[in-house]
């Protein structure tokens, strides 16, 4: 139907002629869903347009709210595009919508901000949380790791009686999934992941005689694994690898870049780590001046303070340089790994490395 101006005698009312055209008004309701539609393009009270219907007998479908639920409008105007787009389905005005929504207590603000919840959450709250005395260690590089390290991280556990630990990346090296092994043609030397797997088994079953929980974050070797199943499987899923996806001491951070303890320590295993410098974690403490720092993935071992004062470390590694072969076998600019691990009791963090504890006691 083309739009064109409701004729009108000279005082604006409507012709007499044309308030008897029944299929007139069919047609105009069929065309803008609602009286509302209709008196905002013609520019007539929407009074008037429902005393032409009610006289003409036409039913306007304004009532056909009342049979959908509250969450069933909600979903309707989600998946509609909107509240007017939702009100032309439902055949009634967009006004008479929100006030069936207003009525059961939901302001437009409230729908807008549930369906952003939905779709765009705060990722602020979605950062694994976890509260009271810890032990943290990463990049352990299972089948790589130190035997001697994983000894001490546990003793240490005990002395201070900790049951809970953080395992900040890279547990296991996923060996046979790595690029050098493609680029220097070593695959009939790569660790198998059958073998992997069921060493990490052995090392968590070690471990669990001082630990009651454990929370992982992935890191960048973890990547290696998801980026091969193009990342279709949760993490959580992916600890029955070593047995432990259904055990409740087990916890993976599916955002794996960040952990957060006692809501003051912010603890993360980057997946790119600038090799020769002493900037990441300062770096990254810009980010967040009110929180203390602790990284990994560069297996080094260091502490200081940020520009804004709080304290900021890199924890060392649990692995055993000796069997990482593309130290010993091909030219890289690592430097000298570092072994190491922290404690945090009462909010207290401290490190453990080689340098700075007697072992021999």
């Amino acid at each position: 139907m083309k739009k064109k101006q409701i004729s009108r005698d000279k005082a604006g009312h409507v012709l007499e002629s044309i308030k008897k055209d029944k299929s007139y008004w069919e047609n105009l309701l069929k065309e803008y869903h609602s009286l509302a539609g209709i008196a905002r393009v013609y520019k007539i009270e929407t009074r008037t347009i429902s005393n032409i219907m009610k006289d003409l007998g036409i039913e306007v479908p304004s009532q056909k709210l009342i049979h959908l639920s509250i969450d069933q409008l909600k979903e309707l105007i989600w998946e509609s595009g909107g509240v007017r787009k939702a009100a032309r389905i439902l055949k009634c005005s967009h006004t008479a919508l929100l006030s069936k929504l207003n009525q059961s207590g939901l302001s437009y603000n409230d729908i807008l901000r549930e369906y952003q919840d939905k779709v765009a959450p705060d990722w602020s709250q979605q950062v694994t949380k976890v509260y009271g005395d810890c032990m943290i260690a990463a990049d352990f590089h299972i089948p790589f790791h130190s035997i001697i390290w994983v000894d001490r991280l546990i003793k240490i556990a005990q002395k201070e009686n900790i049951k809970q630990i953080i395992i900040a990346g890279d547990f296991v090296d996923l060996d046979r999934l790595s690029f050098w092994i493609t680029q220097s043609s070593a695959e009939d030397i790569a660790v198998k992941l059958e073998d992997e797997f069921a060493m990490a088994e052995l090392v968590l079953d070690k471990m669990e005689e001082q630990f009651n929980k454990f929370y992982f974050i992935g890191g960048n070797h973890w990547l290696r694994l998801l980026k091969h199943i193009t990342y279709s499987i949760k993490s959580k899923r992916l600890l029955g690898l070593v047995g432990r996806k259904d055990d409740r001491r087990y916890e993976f951070a599916e955002l794996f870049d960040w952990l957060i303890l006692n809501d003051k320590i912010r603890i993360t295993h980057p997946r790119k780590g600038r090799k020769l410098d002493y900037t990441l974690a300062r770096d990254i403490s810009i980010l967040f001046p009110e929180q203390t720092i602790i990284v990994t993935h560069r297996h080094r071992s260091l502490e200081g303070f940020t520009p804004s004062g709080s304290p900021m470390y890199e924890i060392g590694w649990m692995g055993d340089t000796n069997r990482m072969r593309y130290v010993y076998l091909t030219d890289s600019t690592y430097f000298r790994w570092i072994n190491g691990f922290a404690s945090c009791k009462n909010n207290i963090v401290r490190l453990y490395t080689e340098y700075n504890y007697d072992w021999e006691k």
